[in-house]
Parts: structure tokens; sequence; C-alpha cells
């Protein structure tokens, strides 16, 4: 997945960027040309499709977590 040698917290980024914001891929690709990353519009499709779902199950457990913590804060308060 990572041909590049990107870090793998800077294709998470991207991903998310591209989530996030409703970024194209060209636009993305652009954005981050002035970081010099230079990259593909079908390496993010890629990486999209990889990564995507990794950072749904990662935000489903993190809102899950936060919702156990304003339980407990509940029931204590």
């Amino acid at each position: 997945m990572n041909r590049l040698q990107l870090p793998t917290d800077v294709l998470s980024l991207i991903v998310l960027l591209r989530l996030r914001f409703k970024l194209s891929a060209r636009d993305l690709a652009e954005f981050l040309l002035l970081c010099c990353l230079v990259f593909s519009r079908q390496a993010v499709h890629n990486w999209e499709a990889k990564l995507a779902p990794l950072l749904a199950v990662a935000r489903r457990c993190s809102a899950a977590a936060l919702g156990e913590q304003d339980r407990s804060q509940q029931v204590r308060g």
C-alpha cells in the first residue's frame, strides 16, 4: 500500500482530508504539492479504498469510548 514510502500517518491524513472536507483527488494532490508531497490521483483513490474502512472503525470505537465516559460522568455527577 505504501510504495511511495510516505509515513502511514501522512497517508491517513490525506484520506481524512479527502473525506472530511470533500476535496477532489486533484485538489488534494495540488494542495499537498505545496508541502512537496507528489502523488497521483489514482494513488489517492487506492489509499482511500484501503484506509477509509479502517478510519471508520477507529471513529466508531472512539465515539463509543466517549459515550461510555459521558455515561460514567452522568452517574457520578
